[in-house]
């Protein structure tokens, strides 16, 4: 496996070469993050950026520019302070927290599956999610989320306007 990353003393390093078992090859920093960030919680990589969720709040550092800044919505406020989870969707962020699921998309955040908390399937102002920990995206498209509150992953399809369904 070529291009780990791993967390580990205040930094963010790649890993060219892993076997599952051990390092086989050099482990380089990414970039540092402040002291101050007690749970790094989730990272995603998509091209030259990497977004990181700490301490609730989404971080996306660009090391070509070595600039960590908050995700700000357009109050100039960050976007969350209670995220989990972060994931890419195109140039767009993708983040759980409590009872939802988000897109951090043209300076605004948009509700993707959301309503009450609870584990029902439906559109996005009738799903329920219990507590969402884990999201991913594939193919820019379809977006899976783990529910550790009702113990399901839940299918999310794309456009927004899609059903959020229990795998």
């Amino acid at each position: 496996m070529q291009g780990w990353l791993g967390i580990h003393s205040n930094s963010i390093n790649s890993i060219t070469d892993f076997d599952g078992v051990g390092v086989l090859g050099a482990v380089s920093p990414i970039c540092s993050y402040a002291e101050g960030w007690t749970n790094v919680s989730s990272l995603a990589l998509s091209g030259d950026e990497l977004a990181v969720c700490a301490d609730g709040v989404l971080h996306v550092f660009v090391p070509s520019q070595g600039v960590t800044r908050i995700v700000k919505g357009s109050d100039c406020l960050p976007i969350s302070s209670q995220a989990v989870n972060v994931s890419w969707s195109g140039k767009d962020v993708l983040f759980c927290e409590e009872h939802s699921v988000k897109l951090f998309e043209s300076g605004a955040v948009a509700v993707i599956a959301d309503h009450s908390k609870g584990d029902s399937d439906g559109s996005q102002s009738h799903s329920k999610l219990c507590q969402p920990i884990g999201i991913c995206v594939e193919f820019d498209r379809n977006i899976c989320v783990t529910d550790s509150g009702s113990g399901a992953v839940k299918l999310i399809n794309r456009p927004m306007t899609g059903i959020a369904e229990f795998l």
